[in-house]
């Protein structure tokens, strides 16, 4: 026997399987690709097809022809015999072109046993078999079908059952399409939109959702750029020759990549850029869950409240220390329902109204008139105990949570109520004035409450209650005891805290907890900058300064002392640094 023949360096069988396991979308050069459906043929090709076969039909008898003329059935079975050989397609041609055929007379049936056995060793027919009774094709169409490898028929014969089955009802899906087009635009509703062209007949939505998906991310991802040279490293131009070699997947300074491994990257870069939108997308999806979530929450409560709490506020006011019932507010009061709860929850035990809010800020502008008066003498405002405060009010009004641009001068729509505010306010509490970080509380009830004189009241009722009032009229004692209680706790809750605030760098109390307290934590709702302005340290915003007010105008000094304690908690990690740091975020500045 002869011996086989052997060659350094060749591989086994199992190695070249290795090379292209399933993962690897990599065809090697030498594959065969078989039994693949093949895909619908272009517009004009079907056209062309239908056209052939129907005046092929006309002209031996199978229907009406161009000069009108219908042959008997036993011309037609005699001509038949001449069609057999040269002009009746093949069976799977004959079958995507049957509604043409069938159409035109029944006796199609006659000539299908005589051309079933030889029409399979016929190439498909051509304009010129035809002669005179087939149209002529364009010199586009002829050129298309000279340089053919192989025809539609030849291709077709090649195909399993399965698979000629699948590239007739591709065939046909794109025939079907082509006529809902057609009739669209003839009915003047414009092209098929994207969406409802990938949806089939018998197709699911979730199949059709699927498909549409892949196809725009296929679309949307990009390859990367041709690397071109960089100037700091290859700073000589490409030449020409270089530049056939250059590929997106190396430098143009390093040696050439194999195209191989070139595609093979490439195949990569997009598996991964795909990965990466597959992960954007789920990513979207669930802060849209989850923000239809929270809006479905949001609903829920409101109804809640409207439906359950307002009816019946004063049972649910008595019975405020249960825990169901304190569970509503912890949970935050929604802001289509927080105007009427806060007023109610505050109350009005000063009994004022809207006339004692007219009252006290005509008095203001009889004030204001009078220092008009004075004009520009200075000493005289100076001896004007009211002028300071309407300066001072006047100068905290342009710095009211800035970042919101609605009580600033130039043009806020809430600036002149908040002065209003301020000054009717500062005239009925005569005996105390304007006391600095009172605007921030003026300003958030004018956030929530529908009017100047219903934030008048508001405003009015809960400086009156003990601890505000403590603050607002300077009560050191009060004051102390509040510093008292928040340390006890923060010494029990955060040690090492309350050791480097206190011990390490010795600070006061009133030093980082009183801007807190008298600003009843609104100082941290994008308060600003300004001449002794607090700083944004207890929260992020105008939102969570109001879900503290929740609480607090239920609940009243015990929450602004839990409040003080969750503050320096939530700032824990900021906290540990030096004396400016700490009073940077807690302190006036």
């Amino acid at each position: 026997s002869r011996r086989q023949s052997w060659q350094p360096g060749r591989k086994t069988v199992a190695e070249l399987e290795a090379e292209y396991d399933d993962g690897d979308e990599e065809v090697p050069d030498d594959a065969v690709i078989w039994n693949v459906p093949l895909s619908p043929r272009a517009p004009m090709d079907r056209s062309a097809s239908h056209s052939s076969v129907e005046s092929a039909g006309a002209g031996f008898g199978f229907g009406p022809g161009p000069a009108g003329s219908t042959a008997t059935e036993t011309s037609a079975a005699t001509t038949t015999g001449t069609a057999t050989t040269t002009n009746v397609p093949p069976p799977a041609e004959r079958h995507n072109s049957a509604p043409a055929v069938t159409a035109a007379s029944s006796s199609s049936s006659v000539v299908a046993p005589a051309t079933s056995a030889a029409s399979s060793a016929v190439p498909s027919p051509t304009a010129s078999t035809f002669g005179a009774a087939g149209p002529e094709l364009p010199p586009q169409q002829l050129l298309m079908k000279k340089i053919r490898n192989k025809s539609w028929t030849a291709a077709m014969s090649d195909l399993s059952p399965e698979a000629r089955n699948l590239t007739e009802a591709l065939e046909a899906y794109a025939e079907e399409n082509e006529r809902k087009h057609e009739e669209r635009v003839q009915q003047g509703q414009g092209p098929t939109p994207p969406s409802s062209a990938t949806s089939t007949t018998g197709m699911s939505a979730a199949a059709a959702a699927a498909l549409e998906k892949q196809r725009v991310s296929s679309t949307s991802i990009e390859l990367p750029p041709v690397q071109k040279s960089n100037i700091m490293i290859d700073p000589l131009p490409v030449s020409k020759e270089k530049e056939k070699h250059l590929t997106r997947t190396r430098p143009s300074w390093l040696p050439p990549k194999n195209p191989k491994e070139e595609r093979r990257h490439l195949r990569e870069w997009q598996r991964m850029m795909a990965r990466s939108l597959e992960a954007d997308r789920r990513r979207a999806e669930r802060a849209r869950e989850e923000r239809q979530a929270r809006d479905q929450r949001e609903l829920a409560r409101s109804r809640t409240w409207e439906r359950a709490v307002l009816p019946d506020f004063p049972a649910v006011l008595r019975d405020r220390t249960r825990r169901e019932t304190r569970e509503l507010w912890w949970r935050g009061v929604p802001p289509r329902c927080r105007a009427e709860v806060w007023t109610r929850a505050i109350g009005n035990e000063l009994e004022l109204s809207d006339a004692s809010y007219a009252a006290a800020l005509g008095r203001a502008r009889g004030v204001e008139a009078k220092l008009e008066a004075l004009g520009d003498a200075e000493e005289r405002r100076a001896e004007v105990k009211e002028a300071l405060w309407f300066d001072a009010i006047a100068r905290d009004a342009r710095d009211t949570f800035p970042e919101l641009k609605i009580f600033q001068a130039d043009g806020g729509p809430l600036h002149e109520a908040l002065k209003d505010v301020l000054m009717a306010f500062t005239m009925y509490r005569s005996d105390v004035g304007y006391v600095h970080g009172t605007h921030l509380i003026a300003a958030l009830l004018l956030l929530n409450l529908p009017g100047p004189a219903t934030a008048f009241v508001a405003l009015a009722n809960v400086m009156n209650r003990p601890l505000p009032m403590a603050f607002l009229v300077h009560d050191t004692a009060a004051m102390a005891r509040a510093y008292a209680c928040v340390l006890a706790h923060l010494a029990l809750k955060r040690p090492r805290l309350h050791a480097h605030l206190t011990g390490r760098l010795g600070l006061r109390p009133d030093q980082f907890l009183e801007p807190l307290f008298r600003t009843l934590f609104c100082a941290g709702a994008g308060s600003g900058v300004g001449v002794a302005a607090p700083a944004a340290a207890t929260s992020a915003g105008v939102d969570v300064a109001c879900r503290i007010w929740d609480v607090v105008v239920f609940e009243g000094d015990a929450a602004l002392v839990r409040a003080a304690l969750g503050t320096l908690a939530s700032l824990e990690s900021r906290l540990y640094g030096d004396v400016d740091e700490v009073l940077g975020l807690l302190g006036w500045r």
